[in-house]
């Protein structure tokens, strides 16, 4: 994914350069990285017994937007989450979990505005989350899919440094509004563990985080 945002931010900087005009400024591309913080999750499928063994992990977004006038306009916004976990279930049964969330939606960008070198922005969304973990199980491994709705929210404030270039800090925040029934795979096959199941179990997503990243504008 990295290198993904890499190389889309690039693109976007040169051919911005190049043009070298005054226009106003009609496209967008983003590309940031930072910290999340889970907040009231459960991304493990073993229980709200172990949440306490994910805090967070580091984060990514990419986001690609065209402004209809000065003060807003429309987008596609993707985030990604990365954690992972150790733990004993007992005394016989250790646990290492890779748990990796991912979201994309459409989004509204609800102000936009520039004093001077400064930029502000607000956006907000609503798309498509989905969670995978491959884990492990003393010597047998397992993975774990999830889909849900999401939403998303960001503040974004930024400084113009090059005539079409931007650095920024961005609190964000996304989100599942309901876990949908979830995939389980290991060496026994698969089955589906549908949502009543009892609370202590139920995946849930929540996170704020803090990015740092480059905005090329053209």
């Amino acid at each position: 994914m990295k290198k993904v945002m890499f190389m889309v931010l690039l693109f976007a900087a040169l051919t911005a350069q190049a043009q070298g005009n005054e226009e106003r400024e009609t496209i967008n591309v983003e590309a940031a990285a930072g910290y999340n913080w889970l907040t009231n999750s459960n991304i493990t499928p073993f229980g709200i017994h172990y949440r306490d063994n994910y805090k967070g992990g580091f984060s990514g977004s990419v986001s690609v937007n065209y402004l209809f006038a000065d003060d807003w306009g429309v987008g596609i916004h993707y985030s990604a989450l990365g954690t992972e976990g150790n733990f004993d279930l007992d005394a016989s049964n250790k646990v290492s979990e890779n748990i990796d969330v991912n979201y994309i939606a459409p989004q509204i960008r609800l102000v936009d505005a520039r004093r001077g070198r400064w930029g502000y922005v607000a956006s907000l969304g609503v798309g498509y989350l989905w969670y995978k973990n491959n884990g492990w199980m003393n010597e047998t491994d397992y993975e774990v899919t999830a889909h849900a709705c999401g939403v998303h929210g960001s503040i974004l404030v930024s400084y113009r440094v090059m005539p079409h270039m931007d650095v920024f800090a961005n609190l964000n925040s996304f989100d599942a509004l309901k876990m949908k029934d979830v995939e389980y795979t290991a060496q026994c096959g698969t089955q589906i563990i549908p949502l009543n199941q009892t609370d202590p179990y139920k995946l849930k997503f929540r996170s704020v985080g803090l990015q740092f990243g480059v905005r090329a504008v053209f």
